[in-house]
């Protein structure tokens, strides 16, 4: 949504995705989803028709996993994704990595840069699935790091701080903008079991929730992010099994539109009639046993 409300955007993979396995089986992270895929609409309801954007680099083996967040500070948006950098292929730096860009109008981007990186001499480790949310003041950064949860906090959307576990896993470089608040080592600690693609948001009694995916959807809730402690929570969908999406809340307007065009319409009394509904006429029946319905 954009600060003014007056626009909203849908972000997603071209799913160009498959035949990185054997026999055209699995994911394709080297030459495949190496767009952003882009929905605009002024009112939740009427959508474009989707463009692919290109906001990946020369040597991008996939693009997956893009979300966006408004800046306040320089009044663009912060828009990042997880890619593979195919020119490392065969290397010891052949990780996912988390990539960063900047956009104004989700047609043309900066040059994208790293700006997450788990791995480590010798393993790949890799990160993606990033997801952002503000509370308090503060920048909660969730992503996911070979199925552990790893979470980043910082007082501004810093872009130019790369946190690369190899130069020091406990903050970014140079200036430390970010700082490690749960490690892959502590996910468990934390509270979470096996998850990738989380959204994170405020339920109305002001509880957050964290819903990350294996299979489908599983909640986790604190009263408070700076703690970095979870707990599990049940969460479950009438429509189906939903998987890597995003939460937001609407305004009543919003929720109104919405409901209006596709929700379910609301009863309605049958108003007062001024004339019968139905007249019946047995005259002719007089004296008889049966009578004819004329209604």
């Amino acid at each position: 949504r954009s600060p003014e409300g007056d626009k909203y955007w849908i972000l997603g993979t071209d799913l160009h995705a498959e035949g990185g396995g054997a026999g055209g089986s699995g994911w394709n992270q080297l030459s495949a989803s190496q767009n952003i895929v882009v929905w605009e609409s002024t009112d939740l309801v009427n959508w474009s028709e989707p463009r692919l954007v290109y906001a990946g680099f020369a040597n991008a083996g996939c693009v997956w996993a893009p979300e966006a967040i408004y800046d306040e500070t320089t009044g663009d948006y912060l828009i990042y994704w997880s890619s593979r950098d195919k020119s490392k292929d065969g290397t010891e730096e052949n990780a996912l990595r988390v990539y960063v860009s900047r956009t104004r109008d989700f047609n043309t981007f900066s040059e994208p840069q790293v700006w997450l990186s788990e791995d480590v001499a010798g393993s790949e480790v890799n990160i993606i699935d990033s997801t952002i949310v503000k509370a308090d003041g503060k920048f909660y950064r969730f992503s996911t790091s070979d199925w552990n949860t790893v979470i980043d906090v910082s007082d501004t959307l810093d872009d130019t701080d790369v946190l690369d576990v190899q130069v020091d896993p406990e903050k970014s470089t140079p200036k430390g903008s970010w700082t490690r608040l749960v490690t892959r080592s502590g996910s468990a600690a934390a509270g979470f079991d096996r998850r990738e693609g989380f959204t994170v948001y405020q339920l109305p009694d002001g509880t957050w929730c964290a819903m990350g995916d294996n299979g489908g959807y599983k909640a986790f809730v604190t009263d408070d992010l700076s703690k970095g402690t979870f707990q599990p929570a049940d969460a479950s969908f009438p429509d189906g099994r939903f998987r890597h999406g995003t939460v937001m809340r609407l305004s009543e307007t919003e929720r109104a539109r919405i409901m209006e065009a596709y929700g379910e319409k609301e009863d309605q009394e049958e108003p007062e009639s001024q004339e019968p509904v139905l007249e019946y006429n047995f005259e002719q029946d007089l004296g008889k046993k049966v009578m004819t319905d004329t209604a």
